[in-house]
Order: C-alpha cells, then sequence, then structure tokens
C-alpha cells in the first residue's frame, strides 16, 4: 500500500492514474541499468510483482520522504540517480537505482554482474581491508577474504544461505554499504590467525539487518519506567523513527558511520581508529562532535513533532540517559543498520 502522502499528492490524482504514472518511472530505473548488468539484456523484464520493483520503488520513496513529501518526485530521482542527496547533496556512493538492480543481478549470478563487481570494487575493497590488522594474506592473486564476502553477499556460502545484498535497499548507494559491511564481515566472520583455513559453512545463512520495526517498538513498550501502554509506545515508537531519520540527514555520513560503529557494532575507540587509519584522541573528538550533534538535531525534531513535543524528557528517560543509549536501542531495532548510511 503507497504511503498516504503520495496518493493524496494532487499530480497523481487519481490514484488509477497516479500508480500507473509511479509504476512507469520504476519500470525505467531497472531499464536504464538492467543491459550493464544482464548477461541477456534483450530478456530484461520486470513485473510490479517483482521484489526488486517494490525495492525500487521502497527506495525512490525513501529518498523522496526524506527529502520533503512536498518536494516533487522526479526532481528527488534525478538527483539520486546522479548519486546526489536531494536535500543536502551529499555524495551518496553511487546511484543507488542502479545498484539496486546491481545487487539483484549478483544474487541472480549473472556472469555480466559479477565481472563487473571484480572491476569496480576489487582495489575500493582491498584498501579498506589493508586497515584492518592480518589482512590481504593473498591466495592466487587474492586476498583470503575476497572469495568468502563475496559467496556472503550472493547466498553462495550453503544451498539455503540468504545473500546479504538483499539487506541493501538503497538508501545510500552500494559503494558506502559495501565499505561498512566489508569491515564487519572481517571482524566477525574471517579467522584473525595467520594461515588458518576459512571454513565456508561457517558463513552466516541469513543476511544482516531486519526490517521489522517490532524490535523497536518492543524495546521502549517494554521498559520498566514507562507507564504508557503497548499500545501508546507504537504510536509514539513510529514518530520516534521518523525523528532519528530527521536528526540523521543532518550529519554527514563519515560521521553517521562513526556512530554506527560505535553504538551499533559497540566498537571501543580505538578500534573505530584503527578502521580509519587515525589516532584514538582524533576519533574520540570526532565521535563527541557527531553526538552532540545529533542530540541537538533529535531534540529538534522531538520538540517539532506534536505527538513527540511533550514527551521529551519521558523519552530519554524511558531508554536511558544518554543519547548513546538511544542510539543503541535504533540500531538494534534493526532500522538504523548500515544499509541506512546515505
Amino acid at each position: 500500500m503507497p504511503p498516504a502522502w503520495l496518493i493524496a499528492r494532487s499530480d497523481y490524482s487519481p490514484w488509477s492514474k497516479g500508480r500507473q504514472k509511479i509504476w512507469h518511472r520504476v519500470e525505467g530505473f531497472y531499464q536504464d541499468s538492467a543491459p550493464a548488468v544482464c548477461d541477456e539484456p534483450s530478456e530484461c523484464q520486470l513485473s510490479e510483482e517483482d521484489t526488486l520493483a517494490r525495492r525500487l520503488l521502497g527506495c525512490w520513496l525513501y529518498h523522496w520522504e526524506s527529502a520533503g513529501v512536498e518536494v516533487d518526485g522526479e526532481r528527488v530521482a534525478q538527483s539520486i540517480s546522479a548519486g546526489r542527496g536531494f536535500a543536502r547533496g551529499g555524495n551518496l556512493g553511487g546511484n543507488p537505482f542502479f545498484d539496486l538492480v546491481f545487487a539483484d543481478a549478483l544474487c541472480a549470478r549473472q556472469n555480466r554482474a559479477a565481472e563487473r563487481f571484480n572491476s569496480d570494487y576489487f582495489r575500493y575493497l582491498q584498501a579498506i581491508a589493508s586497515k584492518i590488522e592480518h589482512r590481504n594474506q593473498f591466495n592466487d592473486g587474492f586476498p583470503d577474504w575476497w572469495t568468502p564476502f563475496y559467496m556472503y553477499l550472493t547466498g553462495l556460502a550453503s544451498e539455503n544461505a540468504k545473500p546479504a545484498l538483499e539487506s541493501f535497499h538503497g538508501y545510500s548507494g552500494l559503494k558506502n554499504w559495501l565499505r561498512i559491511a566489508l569491515s564487519l564481515f572481517l571482524r566477525r566472520f574471517m579467522p584473525k590467525e595467520r594461515g588458518k583455513e576459512v571454513s565456508f559453512t561457517d558463513l552466516p545463512t541469513a543476511a544482516e539487518g531486519n526490517d521489522d520495526e517490532g524490535a523497536f517498538i518492543d524495546g521502549v513498550a517494554a521498559a520498566p519506567e514507562s507507564s504508557r501502554t503497548p499500545e501508546e509506545w507504537k504510536t509514539i515508537s513510529e514518530h520516534l523513527i521518523s525523528a532519528f531519520r530527521q536528526a540523521r540527514s543532518a550529519l554527514s555520513d563519515e560521521d553517521w558511520t562513526r556512530l554506527f560503529y560505535r553504538f551499533g557494532e559497540n566498537l571501543q575507540n580505538q578500534q573505530i581508529a584503527r578502521l580509519y587509519g587515525e589516532d584514538g584522541s582524533t576519533t574520540s573528538r570526532r565521535l563527541k562532535s557527531a553526538l552532540s550533534k545529533f542530540r541537538d538535531e533529535l531534540s529538534r525534531a522531538i520538540a517539532a513533532d506534536p505527538v513527540l513535543r511533550d514527551l521529551g524528557n519521558e523519552i530519554f528517560t524511558t531508554w536511558g540517559r544518554e543519547t548513546g543509549d538511544l542510539m543503541n536501542q535504533f540500531f538494534k531495532s534493526g532500522k538504523g543498520q548500515y544499509r541506512e548510511t546515505r
């Protein structure tokens, strides 16, 4: 079901025609991208029922809503296709529409997509891995993590494995998403000891991330200090998710990624410093600055929301008195995972 704000727009009324207009644009995203990554471009087809169609539409609506529902959606689409955020013009790290089609082709075992992944991302990912200790041990010209990581991304690790790329939703470009996905993969799943063999059966069989808001809602509804009912907290939580996203939009991609490492992955400052090749004091200073800015923006968004404006103190008291506690809950919910990094 499309969001109410989209149906209500005059340029998509009546909705029977507006729906066709939306679908035509989504189909265009696919047709513009598929020939570059599909083995048989002439056979590239997309139906409204396809999961990829829903993902392309979801990507567009996410960026559109972030830019403001009053904005012309076509202008948002053009900006996103150029790899730039509409509101602040930030670098998304690629064209999310193309990257969603690319990711789908990789998971579908398209040879053209696999070749493009090697040519476009090998050196980039190798440079990221080189910042992590005991990485880039080469075997037949490839680092020891390259094949396991590709299998993890595309679901080749086992017969029932779910491709990690299914957690990519186009909130950023694939380049930004892969940067974080690789660092997490190496830290979680690759052996640190030199010479130790990698067992493909040990790789995760489910993708990172969670599309269900239930964990976010349950976390606050179950807070022992709250006298509100779960139904009340559900409404509050839905508005709070929106407030978090507004606050996030005021941060740079690098600041948000640092906050994810710290509160989403619970990395220590020294671990984050190694990822960025900087000293610990610099990391601490940048984290403190990003967290302070996020707190200010979140407070501003809460004050502007009619549901939340009288609950600011209660929200922070219920989840914890530190902004970091809120961040941790947000990332745990699946709503602030690295796929959110824009």
